[in-house]
């Protein structure tokens, strides 16, 4: 199994208020799944548009929200952060 796949499955299962973001390298921005996407298009305010489905290492399928941090409306989320790290962040809600 995917290691970002079981870290995603793991922090989810027990996640009931916090948003779990993690970086893409490659596309130079953070990604959060699941029920952490939910909170976070309620934190953003975003349209449920913005939520999409991720192939995760081409096997796994997981609901998706991009957050980018240099749009200014996205980076607003920064005062939530409780823990960062380089490819992984978490917000309390």
């Amino acid at each position: 199994m995917n290691t970002l796949f079981r870290n995603i499955l793991v922090k989810e299962s027990k996640n009931s208020a916090s948003v779990h973001l993690y970086y893409s390298a490659e596309s130079g921005i953070w990604k959060a799944y699941e029920q952490s996407a939910l909170r976070l298009m309620r934190l953003l305010l975003l349209p449920r548009t913005a939520l999409h489905d991720e192939n995760i290492s081409g096997t796994y399928i997981l609901r998706c929200v991009d957050v980018d941090l240099k749009r200014k409306e996205h980076n607003a989320i920064l005062k939530h952060c409780i823990a960062m790290g380089d490819d992984y962040m978490e917000l309390a809600v």
